[in-house]
């Protein structure tokens, strides 16, 4: 809420930053985290992680989610 809600705010904070940990709650009162080592850019599409080095957390259960499809690592709007 810092830096607002949308992904132009997201794209202005983190384009170009690689090694990003992002950590946001959810409409539901969840809160969730998400790594990637690669650099954030406003292109449109996915990025492809053959490293298998990005992830997803749930901070509310301590549960860590492995990449399942390293074709669709992190996606740009």
């Amino acid at each position: 809420s810092h830096h607002g809600w949308n992904s132009h705010a997201f794209h202005k904070a983190c384009d170009d930053k690689e090694f990003t940990l992002t950590i946001y709650r959810t409409e539901f009162g969840k809160t969730v985290a998400g790594f990637t080592p690669f650099t954030w850019n406003n292109s449109k599409g996915w990025t492809v992680d053959d490293t298998s080095s990005s992830f997803l957390l749930s901070l509310d259960n301590f549960k860590r989610y492995e990449l399942i499809e390293k074709e669709r690592a992190i996606f740009c709007h």
